[in-house]
């Protein structure tokens, strides 16, 4: 993980595996099924904004309890 210049977490695969708690693997094949947000590209790596994958895991939790 690492901060930009505004103060925003960034995280690489491995740091978004780590926060949502599964393996690299899952992380390719989530991306690959569109079920993950974009992220952006950073020279050949995919990164993804900290406050992006927060707002995208809030949305899924909504979106979850309204089905219950």
């Amino acid at each position: 993980m690492s901060v930009d210049s505004l103060g925003e977490q960034v995280l690489s695969t491995k740091g978004l595996a780590a926060k949502l708690g599964c393996s690299r693997p899952m992380i390719y094949r989530l991306m690959s099924l569109g079920q993950l947000p974009k992220g952006f590209n950073l020279g050949r790596n995919r990164r993804w904004l900290s406050s992006e994958i927060d707002a995208w895991l809030r949305e899924r939790s909504a979106k979850a309890q309204k089905a219950r």
